[in-house]
């Protein structure tokens, strides 16, 4: 079973991520371009919450459903195939 306390961290880690993406959302693709530092930031807060989102998965299908995916794409589909997530969207988040 699910560590619920595992997933909560995981999950408040993802919504810190998020927020740090939301705030460098308002820059333009070219204001990105042209400033290392945002670039760099926005580029390892969406590593940080691609990993988060992983480890989420990971950690369910194993605990949950006893499954061992070896890619990171086979955790996330796993996720479609039981049932945790609409399999259609599981399609689209795994690549």
């Amino acid at each position: 079973m699910s560590d619920k306390e595992t997933l909560i961290s995981r999950l408040e880690a993802l919504d810190t991520y998020l927020a740090e993406l939301d705030f460098y959302a308002r820059y333009s693709v070219v204001d990105m371009a042209g400033d290392f530092v945002k670039y760099r930031a926005v580029q390892r807060s969406l590593q940080l919450a691609a990993q988060v989102i992983v480890d989420i998965a990971s950690h369910i299908i194993t605990a949950d459903f006893h499954l061992r995916a070896q890619e990171y794409r086979e955790m996330i589909t796993a996720l479609g195939r039981v049932g945790v997530l609409e399999p259609e969207f599981a399609q689209q988040l795994a690549p």
